[in-house]
């Protein structure tokens, strides 16, 4: 099981967000209520430190690739649920000895009525599954075009079709729209990687992250989304089933 560190902020009433969800806000890193490492983390010094205070921002760092970090905030801090989540944009500075690895969002909630056959309540993970998630220093994600699978953290199995089974957020809704209501944790991982790698070290600080930018922001969808295959099947399916002992949206 992951050892997580609740990294509740005591001033969280005074960090400054714009109101809704659904009108756009950008939340402060250090409001994250779990950050997780297998190696080092810490707050470090960030652009929003005028508004969020000092070393607004968050670096975690795995010494190898198949390691695992975790940044996630709650639905008390960012509002959202799956239904009103159009769009994430966060602003990131990564870096990876192994080309081709990048971190990805997660989008972590309870199915409490079952749409996917599943026993009621399980805790489902969409996992962000494709290549070019970055762009410059943004992490982009668009509810139209990003594509994410479905994993049963609690039983340790994806759901439905397997791994390879990822569509947009808007087509999981336009299917089981049953879930438009779920409140979720919204993550940033990294790691997590298949295989053995001697020399794989990974960096990740993250210094804001915008919720429901302008629609301009997020990826555009002219973007290869469907490119499933040759660099996505050798470094994005790498991502190892996740523990079920994941302790998040308990």
């Amino acid at each position: 099981m992951k050892k997580f560190a609740f990294a509740v902020v005591a001033m969280a009433g005074a960090l400054a967000f714009v109101p809704t969800a659904a009108s756009g806000q950008v939340i402060c890193p250090k409001a994250a209520d779990f950050i997780s490492s297998d190696g080092t983390q810490s707050n470090v010094a960030g652009p929003l430190d005028s508004t969020c205070g000092t070393n607004s921002a968050v670096k975690v760092t795995i010494p190898t690739n198949t390691d695992d970090a975790s940044v996630y905030w709650s639905p008390a801090v960012t509002g959202l649920t799956l239904g009103t989540l159009n769009g994430l944009d966060a602003s990131v500075s990564f870096s990876a000895q192994l080309p081709g690895d990048q971190p990805f969002f997660v989008l972590d909630f309870h199915d409490a009525l079952s749409v996917f056959g599943e026993k009621s309540g399980d805790k489902i993970l969409m996992l962000e599954f494709q290549a070019n998630n970055l762009s410059g220093n943004n992490m982009l994600m668009n509810s139209g075009t990003t594509l994410f699978n479905l994993y049963d953290a609690t039983t340790g199995n994806y759901l439905l079709s397997g791994q390879s089974d990822a569509h947009s957020l808007s087509y999981w809704l336009s299917h089981y729209s049953a879930l438009s209501g779920e409140a979720i944790y919204t993550g940033i991982e990294m790691g997590d990687d298949g295989g053995n790698c001697t020399d794989c070290a990974e960096s990740l600080t993250i210094n804001s992250l915008d919720v429901n930018p302008p629609l301009s922001a997020p990826e555009s969808s002219a973007l290869p989304m469907f490119f499933l295959s040759g660099f996505v099947l050798a470094g994005v399916i790498f991502r190892k089933a996740r523990q079920s002992g994941r302790v998040l949206a308990a």
